[in-house]
């Protein structure tokens, strides 16, 4: 029923964003920590990516990122749905 959307309006994507936030953590600085030593900053970087990636390339935060936009257009065409009832 539209008031159980309604209840908590933004609540599953606030808690998406949390995930996601939490998912970007993982490509900070302190993430970094160990590779590279020898290396440039840039050379830490490097190593980095090579092995995980980037925010825009990561496997995890794009499945996400794809998740969260498809309970958007879930909620949207549920709301629509009843609305036409």
């Amino acid at each position: 029923r539209k008031e159980v959307l309604d209840a908590n309006p933004g609540l599953e994507d606030a808690l998406q964003e949390l995930v996601s936030a939490d998912s970007r953590k993982e490509f900070g600085a302190f993430a970094r920590i160990g590779y590279g030593l020898d290396r440039s900053e840039q050379g830490v970087m490097k190593d980095f990516e090579s092995v995980r990636g980037t925010e825009e390339t990561n496997r995890v935060v794009q499945k996400l990122e794809t998740r969260r936009a498809e309970l958007r257009k879930e909620k949207a065409r549920l709301l629509k749905l009843i609305a036409s009832k």
